[in-house]
């Protein structure tokens, strides 16, 4: 894990994002703070993120937004910028994703929830709800390799879709 409260980690992050994005042509970037969670030293010592590193990672998020959209428009199509965090604001904001405000800035196109586990308590509509007004997407994370059988994976993508999800993202769908 790298800390994002250093800077130096933060310009390393973004100049792969916008190498990727200006030298190739993709149609967007996913974020995945699933796979790593642990963004700064405060979380790795068991705390929760301060409110300055989450202002950190606002930021960071708005400076690869402002450059996605820049590279988008000489494009002369958007490029998306997806996140894939935890499945509640709560747990987001204690590792350091204020993803409430990255909805009201206007931040990402996509959000992937969760990591895949926690399937049946997922509260999935009341995210899909706050995320709705802003029009992103929501794909909650389905983990099929250590998950439910496929046909558990059906009914749970059925179930999702009921409470609103655009659609799954799976993980470990071998």
């Amino acid at each position: 894990a790298q800390d994002y409260a250093h800077q130096a980690v933060r310009d390393r992050k973004f100049e792969v994002i916008e190498e990727i994005c200006d030298r190739y042509d993709v149609d967007g970037i996913e974020l995945d703070y699933i796979r790593h969670p642990v963004l700064f030293s405060s979380v790795m010592q068991g705390g929760s993120a301060t409110d300055a590193e989450v202002a950190i990672m606002t930021s960071f998020m708005d400076r690869i937004r402002s450059r996605m959209d820049q590279l988008g428009t000489r494009r002369q199509r958007p490029l998306l910028l997806a996140a894939r965090v935890p499945d509640t604001f709560d747990q987001a904001k204690k590792i350091g994703l204020d993803v409430q405000a990255w909805l009201k800035q206007d931040l990402v196109d996509i959000l992937i929830l969760g990591g895949g586990y926690a399937h049946f308590t997922l509260d999935l509509q009341e995210l899909v709800e706050l995320a709705r007004p802003y029009g992103v997407p929501v794909y909650p994370c389905l983990s099929i390799g250590k998950g439910p059988p496929l046909f558990k994976a059906r009914a749970l993508a059925s179930r999702w879709y009921q409470m609103g999800a655009n659609g799954i993202y799976t993980w470990n769908f071998g």
